[in-house]
């Protein structure tokens, strides 16, 4: 009985051993297939582009942050707008820094606004709405991040807008980031139209 009560416990310990370690490769590999699904396509149209930032498109800590910064570098001095020209930044820099700001520190913000204002009966109604409206705000940078970069590459605007809205929409609610650099590799064929070799 020994002897069998001393079989299974060293199946069961073999076994949950090979399942963690089958679970710590999956997860690395998972992790580098993601990885280079991100990566690639914004190093390659950036090189495309001739921007020194592409490079940025391969640092792995705060990836996300470092490739949006290459996405909107690759438009060069293209001046960022939304709604319809109504909001207009001539330095793309200045957004990236407050898209960087909001990312860092804007469910922080949202919190301790939240937790001041609590007494405030309509605060507490809308306090699940407001810690959605850091990620509304990061959505719509990204937007026109991806936006201008379709725009290089397709002289289509009506198409890219609508293109830019359903995959960033797709990315907030639905696939976790996984949209925008998967449809980006559907440019990587493309060269810049020469209407916009000008700007790189």
């Amino acid at each position: 009985t020994d002897v069998f009560g001393f079989l299974g416990t060293l199946v069961s310990t073999v076994f949950g051993a090979v399942v963690f370690i089958a679970g710590v490769i999956a997860f690395v590999i998972g992790f580098i297939i993601s990885y280079l699904i991100c990566a690639i396509p914004v190093y390659s149209l950036a090189k495309k582009c001739n921007r020194k930032s592409a490079w940025m498109a391969w640092i792995p800590i705060f990836g996300g942050l470092f490739r949006s910064y290459v996405l909107s570098d690759i438009a060069g001095d293209k001046e960022f707008s939304l709604f319809n020209g109504k909001m207009r930044f001539k330095n793309r820099q200045n957004v990236f820094w407050i898209y960087l700001c909001i990312n860092l520190v804007g469910d922080t913000i949202i919190t301790v606004l939240v937790s001041v204002l609590s007494f405030v009966p309509l605060i507490n109604v809308l306090s699940p709405v407001l810690f959605f409206v850091p990620g509304v705000c990061t959505s719509f940078i990204e937007f026109v991040y991806l936006r201008d970069v379709l725009d290089i590459f397709d002289e289509d605007k009506n198409k890219n807008r609508t293109v830019s809205i359903v995959i960033t929409l797709l990315d907030y609610f639905l696939t976790f980031g996984l949209a925008r650099p998967i449809y980006l590799f559907t440019l990587l064929k493309k060269q810049p139209l020469a209407s916009n070799e000008t700007i790189y």
